[in-house]
C-alpha cells in the first residue's frame, strides 16, 4: 500500500512531533498560594536598588516594597499583567527581567523560528530535486550488476 508515495511514516512522525510540541507548550496552571504567586511575579521583576537580583531574591527595602505592593494588588484581584504594567509605568521597561514578546522585541523570538522553517523547507526542496533528477537511487549499470549477481546466485543453488 503506497500512501503518499511511501512517505506516510514521515507524515505520521511530523504529526506526532507537532502534537507533542503543542501539548508540551501548553502551560500548566497549578493552584498556587498567595505567597507563591507573589514570589512568581517578583521573580520576574528586577530589584531597582540591587545589581542583578530579582525582587524575590533581594532583601533591599525597595524589593520588599515591591513584594508588598504585588501582594496587595493580588489580594485586590489584579492580574500579573496589570501589576507588571504598573511597575513598568513607574520604573520603566527595564524593571522586568523577561523582555516583552511584542513589537520589535517580538521579532527576536519570531525570526529564528521562521529561519529554521525556511532552512528545513530549503533542504527538503534540494534533496527532493536531486532525487527526482537522478531518476531513482540506481543507474542502469547498477541494475545490470544486481541482475547479474542474482542470476549467478540462482545458478549456485
Amino acid at each position: 500500500m503506497k500512501i503518499l508515495g511511501g512517505r506516510w511514516p514521515w507524515v505520521v512522525l511530523v504529526l506526532v512531533l507537532a502534537l507533542a510540541l503543542g501539548f508540551g507548550s501548553v502551560p500548566r496552571s497549578p493552584t498556587l498560594t498567595l505567597t507563591q504567586r507573589v514570589d512568581q511575579i517578583a521573580s520576574g521583576v528586577r530589584c531597582p536598588s540591587c545589581s542583578g537580583l530579582s525582587a524575590s531574591e533581594s532583601s533591599a527595602s525597595t524589593a520588599v516594597a515591591i513584594r508588598d505592593y504585588i501582594r496587595q494588588q493580588l489580594e485586590r484581584g489584579q492580574t500579573p499583567a496589570q501589576i507588571d504594567d504598573y511597575l513598568v509605568s513607574r520604573y520603566g521597561s527595564g524593571i522586568l527581567l523577561k523582555p516583552a514578546s511584542t513589537g520589535v522585541v517580538g521579532l527576536v523570538w519570531f525570526i529564528p523560528m521562521v529561519a529554521g522553517l525556511v532552512a528545513a523547507a530549503g533542504l527538503t526542496a534540494i534533496f527532493w530535486r536531486r532525487r527526482s533528477r537522478a531518476g531513482g537511487l540506481s543507474s542502469e549499470e547498477d541494475a545490470r550488476l544486481v541482475d547479474a549477481a542474482l542470476a549467478a546466485r540462482k545458478g549456485e543453488t
